[in-house]
């Protein structure tokens, strides 16, 4: 028999899966919950497979229990394996690790932080109604959970609740209608280093994600400007050094490559190139809008991880080096930008910090000093998904050179006629 939800939970967990489960199937969800519904007699490796594959969606009880589960790693796998839609509830703050971090990669939870458990079981009730075909639940009613939600349930305490689901089927792409904003996709070439530009309109963004390293989530308005299409390879860097008697960095393990992106460059490394070819470094969110768009997406491409679509070292890809820019075309941003999500690291202009806590910030810079410096998008040397989500933020300090640091520039049209 076909069940709405598969509830997967760590043991310790078992109260907000029961409360979870009494919630959903008073607004008429059918659940499947482990070990109500196991026919005696079956084994737990026996039903647990079935149960999901005969379910449409899955909801996992996140948490730092859910992490050190092997059950849940395995339902967890079997669910994304049968393209089953993964909701996690997240009871703690905390983020997936180990088995948990491939599939669990995308800011797309549904969070149960900061209030009673049966305010977020009802907004969780009207998102799995979504993923189900032509059914909507009835109305909820707390009175039905609340007897789940009893003094041995755990009280959700944090500091906000947030809803970013992961929709799109396996390694679909979200489209965007460029028609419909004027100018994004146009491109011109910078005449002093020969770089391709792609034009980002001016506008407002969903900028950050909430979770423990890249929160607040928060609105941003930019105005208009451009962005290099892609890295700053080899040959554009030794270009500017023999103008500049600028002394290039040494080579990586692999050498020199023209087409690669440079690395082993400094933050002011990165500068100088930007003073010579007459741009600058982007600001952070100037980098995360040409990343990820005005649709709050995850990645370049979409909401799921697929690894596929950039340089990474993620199963069988094992890396050593950098690829040629330009190399992954199905990796594209809205705006037109490669290469935004794997290959380097890419510095930006901004320093390390927290978010400016506005409702609405206009053209950010970040912090005006601090120790380390801001690079974005993940690099060839990375396996999990979550290193190339568009808000991810990493840090470093700006005397740094790692194999695997490049940048890329940002201008306006102060630097150059439009």
């Amino acid at each position: 028999m076909a069940h709405d939800v598969f509830i997967s939970y760590a043991k310790n967990d078992k109260p907000v899966a029961d409360a979870v489960c009494a919630g959903l199937e008073a607004a008429g969800i059918r659940c499947w919950i482990a070990p109500r519904d196991i026919v005696p007699g079956t084994s737990w490796p026996r039903a647990i497979p079935p149960a999901i594959s005969n379910s449409r969606v899955m909801v996992l009880i996140f948490s730092g229990h859910a992490n050190a589960s092997d059950n849940v790693i395995r339902e967890v796998t079997l669910a994304a394996k049968a393209n089953i839609p993964i909701i996690p509830l997240r009871i703690e703050l905390v983020e997936p690790v180990g088995g948990l971090a491939f599939f669990l990669c995308m800011p797309h939870w549904l969070d149960a932080l900061d209030e009673p458990l049966a305010a977020h079981i009802q907004r969780l009730c009207e998102v799995v109604a979504k993923l189900l075909p032509a059914k909507a639940p009835q109305p909820f009613h707390r009175a039905a959970a609340s007897g789940a939600e009893s003094a041995s349930t755990p009280s959700v305490t944090d500091t906000r609740a947030r809803l970013s689901l992961n929709t799109d089927p396996p390694g679909a792409a979200v489209p965007v209608n460029t028609a419909l904003i004027p100018g994004l996709g146009a491109t011109k070439i910078n005449p002093i280093d020969g770089a391709e530009m792609v034009y980002v309109p001016a506008g407002e963004f969903t900028m950050g994600a909430n979770d423990l390293r890249n929160a607040p989530e928060h609105r941003v308005y930019l105005d208009k400007y451009w962005i290099y299409k892609a890295p700053v390879t080899v040959a554009q860097y030794k270009a500017s050094c023999a103008a500049t008697k600028r002394e290039m960095p040494d080579a990586p393990n692999w050498g020199w490559i023209s087409d690669h992106p440079v690395v082993k460059v400094t933050w002011a490394d990165a500068t100088a190139y930007c003073e010579w070819a007459g741009v600058r470094l982007p600001t952070e969110a100037q980098w995360e809008k040409a990343s990820r768009g005005t649709d709050a997406r995850a990645f370049p491409w979409g909401n799921r991880w697929d690894g596929s679509r950039c340089a990474n070292s993620a199963g069988r890809n094992n890396l050593s080096s950098t690829k040629p820019v330009r190399s992954y075309a199905l990796g594209v941003s809205p705006c037109g930008a490669l290469d935004m999500a794997g290959n380097v690291w890419e510095w930006c202009a901004d320093w390390y910090g927290d978010y400016e806590a506005r409702d609405l910030v206009r053209n950010p810079a970040g912090p005006k000093s601090g120790g380390a410096r801001l690079l974005r998008g993940g690099a060839w040397s990375h396996a999990h998904g979550v290193n190339f989500r568009c808000a991810y933020r990493y840090f470093s300090e700006p005397t740094g050179r790692d194999g695997d640091d490049g940048f890329r520039c940002a201008g306006t049209e102060l630097h150059f006629s439009h």
